[in-house]
């Protein structure tokens, strides 16, 4: 089964086995957060402005269900 998910929130990305980056609505790179944070600078850079927001001693955890999945039809 595949599952869309439109989210914003990278903490809760950050579990996913694969995440695909858009940058102005053009496909820039696709992978694991582990290998998207050290070679695709669109992610690795809002990685870092949220990291910097919250403090690097906040809890992940705190996303919880803040991004929906959507089932892709087929």
């Amino acid at each position: 089964r595949t599952t869309l998910i439109i989210c914003h929130d990278l903490s809760y990305m950050e579990r996913f086995e694969r995440i695909f980056v858009l940058d102005h609505g053009r496909l820039v790179d696709s992978g694991p957060h582990s290998e998207l944070i050290g070679r695709c600078e669109a992610y690795t850079t809002l990685h870092v402005a949220r990291r910097a927001r919250r403090g690097d001693s906040s809890n992940d955890e705190e996303a919880g269900d803040a991004c929906e999945p959507h089932r892709l039809a087929g």
